[in-house]
């Protein structure tokens, strides 16, 4: 009897993991289907040489800026939309390593911190400044700016 309960024991511990590795490879295929999807889908407008001259790269890489100072400015501001923007921000920056070419490096990253602290003059400025016209200005090209990023996510605002 009590080897028939570790038999049982055993069965149900291999249908266990072998539903967990199925549950895994299925999301890794998943990922792998987006990501095949994604970069076929930019293929689709040209080779892959061409993206440093379609302005995807310097747009995606200001578009990383951008968020990276909305996530440390609400973090700051102790926003519960820290963590949203945070991963708006991952995805963003996913689609920049997708069309970014090897050798743009430096000037990617150049372009990212210079958006980065445009982004942040903005949101100080929105902050900082009271309730002025110049913060309520700041305030929605800020807002604005960030809703032209989101339009390349493949997310819900």
């Amino acid at each position: 009897m009590q080897a028939n309960r570790e038999g049982q024991a055993e069965s149900l511990w291999h249908m266990i993991f072998l539903d967990r590795l199925t549950h895994r490879r299925h999301a890794l295929r998943m990922g792998s289907l987006k990501t095949f999807l994604l970069v076929s889908a930019l293929a689709l407008n040209g080779p892959m040489t061409a993206f440093a001259n379609t302005g995807l790269t310097d747009t995606f890489a200001t578009c990383v800026g951008r968020f990276s100072a909305q996530v440390e400015h609400e973090w700051l501001m102790h926003s519960d939309a820290a963590e949203i923007t945070e991963q708006r921000r991952n995805a963003m920056a996913s689609l920049l390593r997708a069309v970014m070419p090897i050798d743009d490096a430096r000037a990617v990253l150049a372009r990212r911190i210079e958006a980065k602290f445009a982004h942040a003059a903005l949101l100080q400025r929105a902050v900082f400044r009271g309730e002025t016209e110049d913060a309520d200005w700041a305030r929605g090209h800020a807002a604005a700016l960030l809703d032209d990023c989101m339009s390349y996510l493949l997310v819900q605002s």
